[in-house]
């Protein structure tokens, strides 16, 4: 039984891909140390730092470092909200059903995200604060296009969830892509519009 895995930036672990990275944090922690706090013994603790910018180079291995929240996609058909919200595939936003695909989905997303070094789906927050769902598909439709028929077929309520009144009409996917150009820019987009269907 294979698990489905909910992936997320915390989950993934990146070796450092260069020895400048750790240079480059030495010479910020001589201008700008971490804050710390030095208990009445002497101890000193320092607040950890994960953010070390965008990647430097792409010829590191990753590694799923966190599944505890893994589940079988064997079986009966899941409609549970699964994934974090930035990395929600459409089946799992619709509710129409989902499995492997829906992982497929966030793996393109993570990997978006972390070359990009930001977020692929952006302002998906009402003005309350909370998830809002027809800006997500909106923007999702508006980069990649409309959604499979398949998908609309599962999805018997499915004009209840697109606001056309959302979708931007001047967002375009290749203009969110800003770390690389020419041939390796047009095969990054190649790759994740495949797996982002």
């Amino acid at each position: 039984m294979s698990p489905s895995i909910n992936l997320k930036v915390d989950n993934v672990l990146v070796d450092l891909e260069s020895e400048s990275v750790l240079e480059d944090f030495v010479q910020q922690q001589r201008q700008i140390p971490l804050p710390r706090h030095v208990t009445d013994d002497g101890h000193i603790t320092y607040l950890s730092k994960s953010d070390f910018g965008p990647l430097r180079d792409y010829f590191i291995l990753p590694e799923i470092a966190d599944l505890d929240l893994a589940q079988s996609g064997e079986g009966f058909t899941r409609i549970h909200p699964v994934q974090p919200h930035r990395y929600r595939a459409p089946e799992v936003i619709l509710g129409t059903g989902w499995s492997y695909s829906a992982d497929i989905w966030n793996v393109g997303v993570l990997m978006w995200n972390m070359i990009e070094g930001k977020d692929l789906f952006t302002n998906l927050k009402d003005e309350q604060g909370h998830y809002n769902v027809h800006s997500h598909l909106a923007q999702m439709i508006a980069l990649l296009g409309p959604p499979p028929i398949a998908l609309l077929k599962r999805e018997r309520s499915f004009r209840e969830f697109i606001r056309k009144d959302l979708i931007p009409p001047d967002l375009r996917i290749a203009e969110t892509v800003t770390l690389s150009q020419g041939e390796e820019k047009q095969q990054f987009l190649d790759f994740v519009s495949k797996i982002l269907q």
